[in-house]
């Protein structure tokens, strides 16, 4: 009598990890301190959403997330077959807006043919453009400039690609005082 072995054969199904991507994605973006970058997630399926910054869970389980703090974020979806998968890390740098403060050489008015100059806060890798009555002096953008003419003028200071207006300092221009002399006789 023979004997036959059957063995059951069992069936192994692999299913894929949910493809993830999230806009922006550049690998590195730079925003302004106080700005909020939104990042919007896809995934070639449903599921449950994650995100990280620095490897620590944000909390959010949508598909956007809003960036405020410096480091590495990404998304990660969890799909019904309890596969994860994860988008590109994108590094977001925030930075501080520069200081944008004027001084003076002296005050308002000054007489006509005269200059005031006014300096604008310094700072590593500052630019700077200045302004009159809101509308930017062609050609000015040292950190000081000697104002002659009369209005308000402000400085735009701009630093890894933040800015910042200062406040205004009012010049006026006086006319230089015309004398006469009047001669009385005897």
């Amino acid at each position: 009598v023979s004997q036959s072995r059957y063995t059951a054969a069992t069936v192994i199904t692999m299913n894929p990890a949910p493809i993830v991507t999230i806009n922006p994605n550049s690998p590195y973006i730079t925003k302004c301190v106080g700005d909020t970058l939104v990042f919007n997630a896809t995934a070639s399926t449903t599921g449950l959403w994650d995100w990280t910054l620095d490897g620590a869970t944000l909390g959010s389980t949508t598909s956007t997330v809003n960036a405020t703090a410096t480091g590495e974020y990404f998304a990660l979806l969890m799909d019904s077959n309890g596969c994860i998968g994860f988008s590109d890390p994108v590094f977001v740098e925030f930075f501080a807006k520069p200081n944008a403060n004027i001084s003076a050489n002296g005050s308002s008015p000054i007489c006509l043919g005269d200059s005031l100059l006014l300096s604008a806060s310094l700072g590593s890798g500052y630019s700077y453009q200045w302004r009159n009555n809101t509308t930017p002096i062609n050609g000015v953008t040292a950190s000081s400039y000697s104002a002659k003419t009369a209005g308000s003028y402000d400085v735009e200071v701009s630093a890894n690609g933040c800015s910042r207006i200062s406040s205004s300092f009012n010049l006026a221009v006086s006319p230089v005082p015309t004398s006469s002399i009047i001669v009385t006789g005897k």
